[in-house]
């Protein structure tokens, strides 16, 4: 009997054993949930919200990713915020409720659709967007996807679909359970303009194009925009349909222009243009000031636009759209961190320092680059740490507000990231460090005489100042260096590094001396020419542009703080 007892045991534990490695295993094959990071969301142009009928707007939703995801929740809200009955509606069939595996490359859409048309049993309500979480969960501050101006004056509610796999097309059925909520025969005269497919908007056309000046922004750049070039007088109105910005995490948002559907009269002429604007060109500044839609992530960011290009034939001509689009860089401008050091010097003063400004090494109407060697000439010794502060001044020694925020030891086509550390500084001992800027042809740019490089480690205590004019913090702990340079577009700061400036941008000689373990590791730190220390963070890029190597031996001793080395 005891031994039947424990056969029986082992059995039971076999089996709870096995069922608990089976749900291991279908836990582990289960797809996850979609992440914004992993969708591509767009919408599809839609006629004038502002019309009385039924009306349809459709998200589309690409997985991007390289794995299956399931689509397993929204959360709708309306903009602005209503107290009233007229919340969205979750409406469709009982399959469109559930999760929605989308293998990778494949689509899926959901629609929005409401009618506003009014009578006297329905309240209408007005709204300007919606926002959309991929969740149930509560809403964060920030949406996933976010549509502007969508112009809603919903009478009845708002109803939203489940998410319908595979792509629109225009026999996609309105859902049938929303009209059933207007009674019978109570949508009876329900007509609605339905979006434009995808297949219907041009990829690519010469008539449409999205342009900005450079690959690279800086977050918070309040001058940052972005050129259209677009069919004057094609587009009823309007430059474009819809202008989409997608983050590096995958939130989106949508902000729509309300254009006049009708087309345009025969004979009527272009009207006058501005001076400053040339026909069928518009620059979109992206600050808040104008239309918002800053970067707020680092990382690789993309803007598109969807606009008329033409009208087709027929009894009522319709527009026909293309895409445009551009995909840029966000990078942060505030300076690196430091690690902590357990004995560390005092920070340089620029009383200590001689800096010697050599011979620019790219000097082109578009492209500057200098090197600056700062030497100890004082009997203390001192430490250069990380990246200093740049701010560019003009030939009255103000601050140049307007200009784009310097890329702190970014890559860039000049020269390659340096190591970002501390270096000490023993008496007659020498750094260095590049700062390049770049203009561009077409548009405004103003030329920097002369930059402000900032000393002082803690840099959240030197701010700009409402006035123009340094204050004296500032001068107490920055020193004046010439420029010359046009820096309308970018302007690069390196890090400092140990030794003069030695023609090498790329870096090769210290990765070489590293490789080769002739800078041995010591308690986290490089020593070189035993005067030299600098703790390295990140290691060499690869080189983005090969440039001779040039060793200028031009020094201009300069032993006034704030008198401008020349």
């Amino acid at each position: 009997m005891r031994k039947s007892l424990t056969l029986i045991c082992l059995f039971c534990c076999f089996l709870y054993m096995a069922r608990s490695t089976v749900y291991a295993q279908a836990q582990a094959k289960a797809p996850q949930e979609c992440s914004p990071a992993m969708l591509d969301v767009s919408a599809l142009p839609t006629p004038p919200t502002s019309t009385i009928g039924g009306h349809v707007f459709v998200l589309r939703l690409q997985n991007i990713s390289p794995v299956a995801c399931l689509l397993a929740g929204r959360t709708v809200t309306l903009v602005p915020a209503s107290n009233t009955n007229n919340q969205p509606r979750y409406v469709g069939t009982a399959a469109e409720s559930q999760p929605q595996l989308i293998e990778p490359g494949t689509w899926a859409h959901l629609f929005f659709v409401w009618t506003s048309r009014a009578g006297p049993e329905l309240s209408c309500d007005l709204y300007s967007g919606i926002h959309l979480d991929m969740t149930f969960k509560p809403l964060r501050n920030v949406p996933d996807i976010e549509i502007r101006n969508l112009w809603i004056r919903a009478c009845g509610p708002l109803g939203v679909t489940g998410y319908r796999p595979g792509e629109y097309i225009e026999a996609t059925p309105i859902p049938q359970d929303w009209l059933d909520w207007y009674g019978p025969g109570g949508a009876r005269d329900f007509t609605f303009s339905l979006p434009t497919t995808d297949d219907e908007i041009a990829s690519s056309s010469p008539l449409l194009s999205l342009s900005a000046q450079a690959k690279r922004t800086m977050l918070g750049d309040r001058l940052f925009s972005l050129r259209l070039d677009f069919p004057r007088l094609e587009s009823g109105g309007c430059a474009f349909s819809q202008l989409r910005k997608r983050e590096s995490d995958g939130s989106t948002v949508i902000d729509l222009q309300q254009c006049d559907n009708a087309a345009l009269e025969k004979g009527i002429g272009a009207p006058a243009v501005p001076p400053h604007h040339e026909a069928g060109v518009m620059g979109l500044f992206m600050s808040d000031g104008n239309l918002g839609f800053m970067p707020e992530h680092t990382g690789a960011f993309e803007y598109d636009v969807i606009a008329p290009i033409n009208w087709g034939g027929g009894k009522k001509p319709a527009p026909q759209y293309a895409r445009a689009r551009v995909d840029l860089i966000a990078r942060d401008p505030s300076l690196p961190s430091q690690v902590a050091v357990l004995d560390p010097l005092p920070a340089c003063t620029p009383a200590q320092l001689r800096i010697d400004s050599l011979p620019p090494l790219v000097s082109t109407p578009l492209k500057t680059l200098r090197a600056y060697n700062a030497t100890n000439i004082s009997t203390q010794p001192c430490s250069l740490a990380g990246v200093p502060r740049v701010r560019e001044l003009d030939e009255n020694n103000y601050y140049q507000p307007f200009l784009p925020p310097a890329c702190p030891n970014c890559e860039n086509e000049l020269f390659m990231p340096r190591a970002n550390g501390r270096i000490d500084l023993a008496k007659g001992v020498s750094a260095h460090l590049l700062v390049a800027s770049s203009g561009k042809a077409m548009g405004f740019c103003t030329v920097t005489p002369t930059l402000e490089l900032s000393l002082n480690r803690d840099d959240t205590s030197l701010v700009p100042s409402g006035s123009r004019g340094p204050q004296p913090k500032d001068i107490a702990q920055s020193l004046e260096v010439p420029f010359g340079g046009r820096d309308c577009v970018s302007i690069d700061v390196s890090a400092w590094r140990q030794g003069s400036f030695d023609g090498d941008l790329l870096n090769s000689h210290q990765a070489d001396l590293a490789r080769h373990g002739r800078l041995p590791w010591r308690d986290g730190w490089v020593r070189s020419e035993g005067t030299t220390a600098m703790r390295l963070l990140n290691e060499p890029q690869k080189p983005v542009l090969s440039l001779q190597r040039r060793l200028f031996s031009t020094k201009i001793h300069d032993t006034n703080v704030r008198t401008v080395i020349t």
